[in-house]
């Protein structure tokens, strides 16, 4: 259900590839989309010069976005795929799976 394709999987894993000193997860450019599907809901992120709107209101940071879906404290860039991470805390089988 849902998921990425070939290529974006392939952007989305160099960005998790995060080194000291590297800044690639931010450098996503303002009107980049991220999708992530939680629970069978499918949540869609769009980054902002000064931050980003996920369902039509504003936030400073993916951490906070996380937070309100899950319910518990993630760290935002690794709940939307942007570092690299084992596993996905609350994921279903069908999200561990994708």
């Amino acid at each position: 259900m849902g998921g990425h394709d070939k290529a974006t999987l392939q952007l989305l894993e160099a960005y998790g590839q995060k080194r000291a000193g590297d800044t690639r997860s931010q450098r996503l450019k303002p009107g980049t989309v991220l999708i992530r599907d939680f629970e069978g809901v499918r949540h869609t992120v769009t980054i902002m010069p000064a931050g980003f709107v996920w369902q039509d209101k504003a936030y400073s940071s993916l951490s906070a976005i996380a937070k309100i879906i899950t319910g518990t404290n993630w760290n935002g860039p690794r709940f939307f795929g942007l570092r690299e991470g084992t596993g996905k805390k609350g994921a279903t089988s069908e999200e561990a799976a994708a």
